[in-house]
Formats: structure tokens, C-alpha cells, sequence
């Protein structure tokens, strides 16, 4: 059975879903755009390091290759 006042609370109840649904995007948003940032920059440091230890590697192999 449904109480009368449970009736009125039902739309503040969708209402306030609602605004949780901004709210949780809201955040997404906020999240998303502080990780960007980080994730490049992580990103461009893993691709320095790669581009490092390939000289590395090809300077070694060169010495490698001078000793035999």
C-alpha cells in the first residue's frame, strides 16, 4: 500500500537522482581532466626512457661489434 505522503516525495525523490547524475559527471569531468595532464606527461617520460635505452642498446652493440 502506498502511503499518500510517499506520492509527494516521489518527484523530489527523480529530482534529486537528477542532480546526483550531474553531480557524478560533474566529477567525471573534473577527474578526466586532472588525469589527462598526468597521463601525458607519464607518457612522454616512457617514451624518453625507450628512446634512451635504444641508444644505449645500439651504442653497446657498436662497441660489441668494434671488440670482436
Amino acid at each position: 500500500m502506498v502511503v499518500p505522503q510517499m506520492l509527494s516525495l516521489q518527484p523530489q525523490h527523480a529530482q534529486g537522482h537528477k542532480v546526483m547524475e550531474r553531480l557524478r559527471r560533474a566529477l567525471g569531468d573534473v577527474r578526466r581532466r586532472h588525469c589527462r595532464p598526468l597521463l601525458g606527461a607519464a607518457e612522454a617520460a616512457g617514451v624518453r626512457r625507450m628512446r634512451e635505452k635504444e641508444t644505449e642498446a645500439s651504442s653497446a652493440a657498436r662497441r660489441g661489434a668494434r671488440a670482436v
